[in-house]
């Protein structure tokens, strides 16, 4: 019983280490979003690559992207 529940919860830490969207994820959703005019996920999602990756390049704030660095 305790292997099996080891087992269950190193499966459940790789299942959440490995579900986090990445910068460039997030990136291409924003995009995505914008070009289909749904402005208030484009937002959230630009916001969230703020937030998540403050350190990202090309993410909105940067000063080479020519983007604000607060969208919302």
């Amino acid at each position: 019983m305790k292997q099996l529940f080891s087992l269950i919860s190193v499966y459940a830490l790789l299942i959440a280490g490995c579900s986090k969207t990445t910068d460039e994820e997030l990136m291409n959703k924003a995009v995505e979003e914008h070009k289909s005019d749904n402005v208030e996920a484009a937002l959230e999602a630009y916001q969230e690559l703020i937030d998540e990756y403050p350190e990202s390049p090309g993410r909105p704030g940067d000063p080479l992207s020519g983007q604000a660095t607060r969208l919302a």
